[in-house]
């Protein structure tokens, strides 16, 4: 249960991310080319509203993942918090706040789920963003064919990663396009939904 959860929060993290992309232009699961994007304004002097947004969204990030670290004696709490999550997704929808305010709450919660301190073959999981399980899944495949066949579980488990992180994109996609804005409340929904689960398996078989 504890891998089927990991899956899961990548999969919601494909989801949301697309539909930002979508919705607002902006990427919110992962920040390596917002970086190069910053470099790239400063050095040419473009102190314009999307650079200001994008540091913006950076901070945020950031900020829900210092949040996570602050609470890590009190990480079983995680499960109310994801509850906590989707219920004010949902109340931000249901009252039409879908402008910036929307976006950045989506981005706290990203950082706060990348932060969450979650163990697997004896290594942090990551489940915001694909970049560090593409290597990882390289560097287990490679050791696997160098003849560490016990490494093959762990390159399964990281291309699963990759696999329900883009699943989550096509559904995304796809629900966007039927729905608009209205795919949201699947996000919403569905996270507090998973916190249910993650509160009843951290007690019953230490997700975490």
């Amino acid at each position: 249960m504890k891998k089927i959860s990991v899956f899961l929060l990548c999969f919601f993290s494909g989801y949301i991310n697309i539909l930002t992309i979508f919705q607002y232009s902006y990427a919110i699961s992962h920040f390596s080319g917002d970086f190069t994007k910053i470099s790239k304004k400063l050095i040419l002097g473009q102190f314009d509203i999307s650079l200001l947004i994008i540091c913006k969204l950076v901070f945020l990030f950031f900020l829900g993942a210092s949040f996570i670290g602050y609470m890590n004696e009190h990480k079983e709490r995680y499960g109310y918090l994801m509850i906590v999550y989707g219920a004010v997704i949902f109340i931000l929808l249901q009252n039409k706040f879908t402008g910036n305010i929307f976006i950045d709450v989506l981005t706290f919660i990203m950082g706060s789920q990348n932060g969450l301190d979650i163990k697997l073959y004896n290594s942090s999981v990551r489940t915001t963003h694909m970049t560090g399980n593409l290597t990882e899944l390289g560097i287990g495949i490679g050791r696997v064919l160098s003849g560490e066949k016990k490494l093959f579980s762990k390159a399964i488990f990281n291309f699963l990663e990759i696999i329900f992180y883009i699943i989550g994109g096509i559904i995304g996609i796809i629900l966007y396009n039927f729905i608009n804005i209205k795919s949201f409340y699947v996000f919403s929904i569905g996270y507090s939904i998973l916190g249910v689960i993650y509160i009843k398996f951290k007690y019953d078989n230490n997700l975490t």
